[in-house]
């Protein structure tokens, strides 16, 4: 354990060195009794939505993914008898690749806590065999953003967060001849990775997942085996939408988690069909918003979600750095 010690930071861009009176803070790994501790952070950050009593479960749901090891991969920061910072890292060994999240508390911005925190997140992430770094910023969190480009990120997506508005209808989905559409059924899991691995193996930034990650996300509390759709050509899956079921402070809202069809068998409207299938699911389940992101550079994704009502709302920022 390490403590952040007080420093003169250089703000020389901005034309004087500033004098920055840090605050004692320990950088240590995450432990499981620190859940509570780190959902309250989570709070004062915004990143937490639902209801209070549900917030704890949703972290441990999140932390207990198959791919994620937190007490390896996890960074906390305390000050002053409190968390006031993390980074959690993602390992996607397949791809080379590490993600990054980080939050500071507001309070303790500028004291150099996130300097500290992503500087021994990326040695970990050498350690661990990385070959780059991926972390994401909402276009509007400056102070991220800022950290990032100061440990030397540069931006490389942009990702659109669009919504769907209650007063848009779409239309019932109705398949082209030879095609049908249907719902996820338990055992279908290796199916749902395969199909899933296939439709997004040239994008950018994606992990092929295995069979026991898909297992478990379809049994996440947010997720429901009825809202995975799937569109077939007679018994071969040739494309999928995957909806969950988000909790705001205010209501619920649907999400268009993935979606995806077989190379081979795109420009046949069939992204169209399984999209009207989520989102037919989604309506008949009571929710009147749906929400989805999308990478900025897939334009006839883009046009498709925009065909049916969806409109940008936010922007997500992607930083990367090189480890080696």
């Amino acid at each position: 354990m390490d403590s952040v010690k007080t420093k003169s930071v250089d703000r020389s861009r901005y034309g004087f060195l500033l004098e920055v009176q840090a605050i004692p803070t320990v950088v240590r790994n995450f432990r499981w009794s620190d859940v509570k501790a780190y959902t309250a952070l989570l709070k004062s950050l915004g990143e937490l939505y639902g209801a209070p009593e549900s917030q704890e479960q949703q972290v441990l749901e999140y932390l207990r993914q198959p791919n994620l090891h937190p007490q390896r991969d996890f960074l906390l920061a305390e000050a002053e008898g409190a968390l006031v910072g993390y980074v959690l890292i993602s390992p996607e060994a397949a791809i080379g690749r590490m993600v990054l999240g980080v939050g500071i508390h507001p309070r303790y911005r500028g004291q150099g806590i996130g300097t500290e925190l992503i500087g021994r997140a990326l040695e970990h992430s050498k350690e661990l065999g990385g070959e780059v770094a991926h972390a994401p910023a909402s276009y509007g969190n400056m102070a991220t953003r800022r950290l990032l480009t100061d440990m030397g990120f540069k931006p490389v997506r942009r990702y659109w967060e669009m919504r769907l508005s209650d007063r848009i209808k779409a239309p019932h989905p109705q398949p082209p001849e030879d095609y049908h559409l249907y719902s996820f059924q338990p055992g279908d899991e290796a199916e749902l990775t395969r199909i899933q691995n296939l439709s997004f193996g040239a994008s950018w930034g994606f992990c092929p997942n295995t069979v026991e990650e898909i297992r478990y996300r379809v049994n996440m509390s947010d997720s429901r085996p009825e809202g995975i759709i799937f569109i077939a050509r007679g018994d071969r899956v040739v494309g999928y939408c995957w909806t969950r079921r988000l909790a705001r402070d205010d209501k619920a809202v649907g999400q268009i988690s993935m979606m995806g069809v077989d190379p081979a068998e795109q420009s046949r409207g069939l992204g169209r069909m399984v999209l009207l299938g989520g989102l037919t699911h989604l309506r008949g389940s009571g929710l009147g918003v749906v929400e989805l992101t999308v990478d900025g550079h897939n334009q006839p994704a883009i046009r498709l979600y925009q065909s049916v009502g969806f409109r940008r709302r936010a922007v997500t920022l992607w930083y990367e750095k090189r480890l080696r």
